[in-house]
């Protein structure tokens, strides 16, 4: 379907249809019972109402004798002559008695919202109540009421019941027939309340990697698997079903995607399609090649573009008739897949920002329910809906993160409005005929206030899911369902009295509560499903350029003559860069899988095969020994070698690591630094403390850091790539927290206003030849590890990127693979103590200055003036000095400017030359 109201508000009716932007196809009716005019004289039956309304005609009145299986056979029982759609069969009640006509309603697909046939019930003697149950999914109790009445340009809260009261003459006792067999979930041995439990409960219901739909198995619901999908994925549940479900999805993508029933193949539903594309990101699934279709490539082909004026940025269907009317729920879903799978166009976020009123909520519709006015503003009649206001909401915080403009203030806004609606039990409700509290509103609600950080009002919404789940405990009569979430407290309460619901299309309404209430309890937002597309956007490139560099796909090989030789600390920087930025995750598997070998350790941080036994190497053990806590790994049993054991043996009295080789002593500032970092990841706050002592007494004057230790009289400036790394590791605390000492946090902020001082004015800064990737990236690196957002930076990088996907080490040059890795984080907007769920963290926060007034600052060095006045000769402006480090007589030639960047590897100048004259494995 290609709207939500349209399933909510018509046979499916309910906010448990909320998220599924797919219908099931109906099953075959059972053979009708013959049914009479007028009411049912006693409660051995069940009434049916037609109120045509605008359609003209008198209000008709039927009864269908007997106990009936559901609302679809009451009605046609009853003996009114019923018509469903094309594409989803009865499953949409599209015609009663011949109307609406062939000439208004073709009944190809979902009738539209603007006009359909509207599903009510009563009890005898009571008030008309809309349904929240499909016409399928209902079973009417004996001696009760179904109403169906046409509602035209009508909103949720102005659908007309029947004009005719719910009342019969008599009442009698009913009559019971044998239950049909319901198919039980699969049990565990124990199953608790919570997400997992509630994930496993929901694949259970897996066929074919399809979920059923209203009807069953037979008809597979496409738009709930992928909210199936996005539950397994949050919950790390079930690796097997998420690849059976990605699996089914790809083969019939093009049906979800399209219509096929229509006679179009061209045709697109835009909701579905947006849909789609934020579930193959999910998935971690290239969605460039789903199932052969390119889904963001789909999506953007929807997008309104600048002549449609106030709608422009709109996601719209094609060719389909009567009329486009997707909503915003596909907008905030295509704004989420683009946004995470490499840039969502800033007009997309600009029309989902104008669905949001003055209050703070957004409207669901702006081609429906009369609505008028590409903004919510310019709508009278416009009503605020918590659901749509929770999908919006977490769409733009995914924006945000991308840099979208004006998306975090939209966001806080509606948070702001959104928290306002939450009951004192934690729930949410919707509007409309869902107003009351429920899960699925609850669960759209508790995504988006997790989301933004409201973590108390996320709890709450949580345990208010909590509450409505069965479990072996409380389930009842229903503890063979135990994980799965009712829609509603009477729901619930029904089954662990009555047992779980007979008719498919009951039990269908749990499968969608359960799947839009789970990514509550796993606290899971939409916007952090799954990992970033692998090669989408810049950052994807960048990362799919360095894996296109890598030997067996697993580590980097330099040449030297005609031979070819592991160079270990390149190695690392690209498993560092694929780690922060998120990308390339199988990639990552590999070049750790072969940085894990004894071999690798022994020759990167002991020289095994060319130094002395013995020989040990500070900067080499702490890079390495960092990276492998950083990516969740033991540092004290990398290649069966304690690196922390190694690494604290290599540090001195004078809080400084040393190596031991018969080189000489080659550590640096670089190893210093990745030291701290590794000790305070393994919480040896002491000796990292003790070390970070000695580097921050290791600045030079002007509170920069050097490359080497400098001599007793000091230095006069350092360079950007050393301060940058220094401060992460002066910033560097362990992630249970800690505090620094008032020397660090002094020596932290001085050393941040020298950085900053060192920025010219583009972003960049400077390095071997000139404005350098290297540098800036290590530079920026160091901003964001004292919570810096560094843009400008950021941006300047990303705009030397070559057509290959890679940097080059200075504009103009070409691509270059330690320029690209060690930029890679930088350009994903991550630092060394920013990952997520990483060992350490930033203890501090250096806001840049509130009003800075720098000197003007050129893009490039200054150059002297070729005629200077007389006595005012400037001279050559003082740029970083790069001396080479003594080298052992290996043979090797190394260049000034290969010096400066294998300094960066964090091992010794000494020890890059030794690893690159290892021949490769």
């Amino acid at each position: 379907m290609n709207q939500i109201w349209r399933r909510a508000l018509s046979a499916f009716a309910g906010a448990a249809l909320l998220l599924t932007m797919a219908a099931p196809l109906a099953a075959a009716a059972p053979a009708p019972v013959p049914g009479s005019p007028g009411h049912c004289p006693d409660g051995n039956g069940v009434t049916v109402v037609v109120d045509f309304q605008e359609l003209g005609g008198d209000t008709e009145i039927r009864c269908a004798p007997g106990e009936q299986a559901s609302g679809l056979t009451a009605l046609e029982n009853s003996g009114f002559v019923v018509e469903g759609t094309r594409r989803w069969g009865k499953a949409f009640i599209c015609r009663i008695q011949g109307k609406p006509g062939a000439d208004t309603e073709r009944c190809i697909d979902t009738p539209p919202a603007s006009a359909y046939w509207s599903y009510w019930h009563a009890p005898n003697g009571g008030a008309w109540a809309y349904s929240t149950a499909g016409v399928t999914g209902r079973k009417p109790p004996l001696g009760s009421f179904e109403g169906w009445s046409f509602a035209k340009d009508k909103t949720g809260s102005t659908n007309p019941p029947p004009r005719v009261a719910p009342v019969r003459p008599t009442v009698a006792a009913p009559k019971t027939g044998p239950k049909p067999e319901i198919r039980t979930a699969p049990k565990t041995d124990e199953v608790a309340a919570g997400g997992p439990e509630a994930s496993r409960w929901l694949a259970g219901f897996l066929k074919d990697g399809l979920l059923p739909g209203v009807i069953g198995p037979e008809k597979p619901d496409h738009g709930l698997t992928v909210d199936a999908l996005f539950a397994l994925v949050a919950t790390k549940a079930d690796p097997a079903a998420q690849q059976q479900i990605t699996g089914a999805l790809e083969r019939t993508v093009l049906d979800y995607i399209g219509n096929p029933w229509s006679e179009n193949p061209n045709e697109r539903q835009g909701d579905q399609t947006a849909k789609a594309l934020l579930g193959a990101v999910a998935a971690g699934v290239d969605p460039t090649d789903f199932g052969g279709v390119d889904l963001r490539q789909e999506t953007l082909n929807l997008i309104a573009g600048a002549e449609a004026g106030a709608f422009a940025g709109e996601l719209r269907d094609r060719d389909v008739q009567p009329k486009s009317e997707t909503n915003l729920f596909g907008q905030s879903f295509a704004v989420l897949g683009l946004a995470r799978s490499g840039g969502v166009p800033q007009p997309v976020v600009d029309f989902l920002i104008k669905q949001q009123c003055a209050a703070g909520g957004f409207r669901l519709s702006w081609t429906s329910f009369g609505a008028t006015g590409a903004r919510c503003d310019e709508d009278p009649t416009a009503v605020l809906d918590p659901d749509s206001s929770g999908m919006a909401v977490q769409a733009l915080l995914a924006a945000a993160r991308t840099g979208s403009t004006g998306a975090a203030d939209a966001a806080t806004t509606g948070l702001n409005w959104l928290e306002s609606k939450q009951d004192e039990a934690g729930g949410i409700g919707g509007s409309g005929p869902t107003a009351p509290a429920n899960t699925n509103s609850t669960g759209l609600g508790g995504q988006a206030l997790a989301a933004g950080g409201r973590t108390k009002a996320a709890g709450r919404a949580a345990e208010f899911v909590r509450s409505h789940q069965l479990t072996m405990d409380n389930g009842g009569k229903a503890s063979a369902q135990a994980g799965g979430i009712a829609w509603n407290r009477a729901q619930f309460d029904e089954a662990v009295k009555d047992g779980f619901p007979e008719l498919p299309g009951a039990q269908d309404s749990w499968r969608r509560a359960t799947a839009q209430a789970l990514l509550t309890l796993a606290g899971v937002p939409l916007g952090e499903l799954g990992p970033d597309v692998p090669d989408a956007g810049p950052n994807g490139k960048l990362a799919k350029y360095l894996t296109g560099k890598l030997v067996n796909g697993d580590h980097v090989e330099v040449t030297a003559g005609e031979q070819s030789f592991v160079d270990y600390g390149q190695t690392a920087d690209v498993a560092y860069g694929l780690l922060l930025s998120g990308r390339q995750p199988s990639s990552l598997t590999k070049v750790l899988a072969f940085l894990d070998k004894k071999d690798s350790v022994e020759t990167y941080t002991q020289g095994k095969g060319f130094d002395k036994p013995g020989a040990r190497y500070a900067g080499a053990t702490a890079k390495l020994a960092f990276l492998f806590s950083l990516a969740g790994k033991n540092p004290r049993a990398v290649g069966g070698i304690d690196l922390v054991d190694q690494l604290s043996g290599l540090l001195g009295d004078n809080g400084r690591f040393a190596d031991i080789s018969d080189f000489g002593n080659n550590a640096n500032t670089f190893g210093q630094s990745f030291g701290i970092l590794a000790l305070t990841a393994v919480g040896d706050t002491t000796r990292a403390d003790k070390a970070a002592t000695a580097l921050a007494a290791a600045r030079c004057k002007d509170a920069t850091m050097p490359v080497g230790f400098p001599a007793a009289e000091g230095c006069a400036t350092g360079i950007a790539d050393a301060t940058g790394l220094a401060l992460q590791a002066l910033n560097a605390v362990p992630k249970g927290g800690g505090a620094l000492s008032q020397e660090r946090k002094t020596a932290l902020t001085e050393s941040v206003r020298a950085l900053e001082k060192l920025r010219q004015g583009n972003g960049s800064w400077t390095g071997p030849g000139g404005q350098n990737v290297n540098s800036t990236a290590y530079a920026t690196m160091g901003l964001l590890g004292v919570r810096q957002e560094a843009k400008d930076s950021r941006a300047w990088l990303l705009g030397l990127q070559r057509q290959d996907g890679g940097l080059p080490l200075n504009p103009g040059a070409e691509s270059n693979l330690l320029a690209s890795a060690q930029a890679l984080p930088a350009t994903a907007g991550k630092s060394f103590l920013t990952k997520d769920n990483g060992p350490v963290k930033p203890a501090e926060r250096v806001a840049k200055p509130v009003d800075p007034k720098p000197e003007p600052k050129p893009t490039d060095p200054p150059q002297p003036d070729p005629n200077p006045a007389p006595g005012n000769d400037p001279g050559p402006a003082p740029q970083p000095q790069y001396r080479p480090a003594a080298l052992a007589r290996t043979g090797a030639e190394v260049s000034e400017t290969l010096l400066a960047g294998a300094l960066l590897l964090g091992a010794g100048a000494a020890m890059v030359v030794l690893t690159r004259r290892r021949r490769a494995a």
